[in-house]
């Protein structure tokens, strides 16, 4: 024998998670915390008596309240990508579950594993590498995309694409897609 087990076999494990990532939402949070910050001090800006300091305390005021606003709006982006991002697809009970939102309020749905269309690689670009993303498309035109993985390699995420979605059993989309944003 050669010191393997007779019989043993490895096998995929029934339940995979896909789309924490800590680093992204800790560093979402600081982000939003900064950005709240901002806010508090735009918002009290407002409220000083800036007559003594300039001839035209009005244009401040405009500029506390589009500098709240405009932080307000990046504080909130924050706080979402701070919050979960979660699939787990259960193989052996065919169904999935997904968390996603905002850190105190997330939305979770779940279903048949019926319910995804298709995977496909999404490129992006950025400044380092180029990143191919495998992303599974739901059938429920209101559901966002969800990101199940990265690589750095095509026919690395090209194999592990087509081996999920033969474990899914649905298409495997083989044209890469561009990033489109968010």
């Amino acid at each position: 024998m050669s010191g393997e087990e007779t019989g043993k076999r490895e096998t995929a494990p029934e339940t995979q998670v896909y789309g924490e990532d800590a680093g992204l939402r800790i560093g979402s949070g600081v982000i939003a915390g900064i950005m709240l910050a901002l806010v508090i001090a735009c918002v009290s800006g407002l409220f000083l008596d800036l007559s003594s300091i300039t001839k035209s305390p009005l244009q401040v005021q405009y500029m506390a309240i589009i500098g709240a606003v405009v932080f307000g709006v990046m504080a909130v982006l924050s706080a979402y990508y701070a919050g979960p991002n979660r699939l787990t697809l259960d193989f052996a009970q065919r169904t999935y579950m997904a968390v996603r939102g905002f850190p105190l309020f997330p939305k979770t749905f779940s279903g048949p594993l019926s319910e995804i269309k298709e995977l496909y690689l999404r490129e992006r670009n950025g400044k380092g590498p180029t990143t191919w993303q495998i992303m599974a498309g739901w059938k429920q035109a209101d559901r966002a995309d969800f990101r199940l993985v990265a690589c750095t390699e095509r026919p690395a995420a090209q194999a592990q694409m087509q081996a999920l979605a033969d474990r899914i059993g649905v298409p495997a989309d083989p044209k890469p897609r561009p990033w489109s944003g968010m």
